[in-house]
């Protein structure tokens, strides 16, 4: 199988690109934004143009913009200045796993005051209240949960 030369100049297999794309895809999100990154992780120098990627991976400006949007929003990518240059360049965030996490844990807090708020509009004892009571719980718990894990994987990784 051939390997392409990561960031590092170790040896990844070929289709790790594919293998992120299709993660995202599997979650929902475009294959672009999978795409994206696993380009910006594999850059050599650490960032490319707009340009750059649009040619590497074949896309517009358009749908590229997009991509770039949800990966900015998760916190794993940020624009870059280049000297010299006037084009938008963009890279990998320092520890852009862990800024994922920490955009994961908003939603999980506002889906928990969300289903807390429409709990005060549903009967007590009602298939929607425990519904609702479970949804809450829930997503209280992952948005304490986020920081913690977070913490724990700083403080092991040290």
């Amino acid at each position: 199988m051939p390997n392409a030369r990561g960031a590092s100049g170790a040896s990844l297999p070929s289709d790790f690109p594919d293998s992120i794309a299709e993660l995202f895809e599997a979650h929902g999100w475009p294959r672009l934004v999978g795409r994206v990154l696993a380009e910006l992780m594999l850059a050599e120098p650490p960032f490319l143009s707009t340009v750059q990627l649009c040619d590497r991976l074949g896309t517009s400006k358009g749908h590229l913009s997009s991509a770039i949007t949800v990966l900015k929003a998760m916190g794993m990518i940020e624009r870059y200045g280049v000297a010299g240059s006037r084009r938008h360049h963009y890279r990998l965030t320092p520890d852009a796993f862990v800024r994922a996490m920490h955009a994961a844990a908003r939603p999980s807090r506002t889906l928990a005051e969300l289903a807390d708020q429409a709990l005060g509009d549903v009967p007590a004892g009602s298939r929607t209240h425990d519904e609702l009571t479970r949804m809450r719980d829930f997503y209280r718990f992952l948005a304490q949960r986020f920081p913690e894990l977070v913490a724990e994987f700083e403080a092991q990784s040290r």
